[in-house]
């Protein structure tokens, strides 16, 4: 699966997929405001963004989905 869209759209196509799964994010995007890059559902990481950053739940993303990795 290959889906260009905005972070939030994004998060909620894995959600959807695989609501229990941990996502790890790029820890220079959190690190100046002492956020956890890991250990975040999907929900739990839009709930953090619309919090801390919601601009980035609207800036571009892609999210591939290889079930062969």
């Amino acid at each position: 699966m290959h889906l260009y869209d905005t972070l939030q759209v994004c998060l909620l196509a894995l959600e959807s997929r695989f609501p229990y799964h941990l996502v790890k994010i790029n820890e220079v995007m959190f690190g100046a405001r002492g956020l956890r890059a890991e250990g975040h559902t999907s929900q739990s990481l839009i709930k953090l963004l619309e919090q801390a950053q919601p601009e980035l739940l609207q800036a571009s993303a892609y999210l591939i989905i290889d079930p062969e990795k």
